[in-house]
């Protein structure tokens, strides 16, 4: 595991302070490591969907040959998007 050597310093509140710490607790971590460990979930989540992710030259000719393509007829989907969806009954009952 690397060593931590980089500082973060943010403001909080009395508030804020307080329920980080009641948090970390929970979970018997520091408020440091407590912060460290959502912070760095939270960013785990957010950067996938904003990132760009480039596919070889191999794939990229695959997807384009794909999108080429003749369109095919599935016949279960098809069916599958025939069918009503449950959200749109208007005579269900709340």
């Amino acid at each position: 595991m690397d060593k931590h050597t980089e500082r973060l310093a943010i403001c909080l509140t009395s508030d804020e302070r307080r329920a980080l710490v009641a948090a970390a607790g929970t979970q018997h971590l520091s408020l440091s490591e407590f912060v460290r460990q959502s912070a760095l979930s939270q960013a785990a989540e957010v950067l996938p969907d904003r990132q760009a992710f480039l596919p070889s030259a191999d794939d990229w000719g695959a997807f384009t040959a794909a999108l080429s393509a003749p369109r095919r007829d599935l016949p279960q989907l098809r069916a599958l998007l025939d069918k009503p969806s449950v959200f749109n009954h208007r005579d269900r009952q709340s």
